[in-house]
């Protein structure tokens, strides 16, 4: 959810060698395109998402963050990217301080 996020290819490839792991760096893909306009900034698409999802989860979501992280999630299942079968785990941190009212 990191606009221009794929930078982060590099450094990330490079600890994973140093670390040993080098046959995790073929695994790793960034998908960075799921910014929604940057920091603070959210499309209705987004904020429609966001607002289905917590109906039917009652799980709460931020706009700046998690609900960026789990449209990106869904999103990629539902393009086959990510197996849509079978168990998936989303760390939710609970930093809910980026919901607060959009006036």
């Amino acid at each position: 959810v990191l606009k221009g996020g794929a930078y982060l290819r590099e450094p990330i490839a490079s600890m994973l060698a140093q670390t040993g792991n080098t046959n995790k760096i073929e695994a790793l893909h960034i998908h960075s395109e799921f910014h929604c306009g940057g920091y603070g900034k959210a499309t209705i698409g987004l904020l429609a998402f966001k607002k289905k999802f917590e109906s039917a989860t009652e799980i709460r979501l931020d706009r700046i963050y998690t609900a960026k992280a789990m449209w990106a999630m869904v999103q990629l299942m539902e393009l086959g990217v990510l197996p849509s079968s079978g168990e998936a785990v989303f760390l939710h941190t609970g930093g809910l301080q980026g919901d607060t009212p959009v006036e």
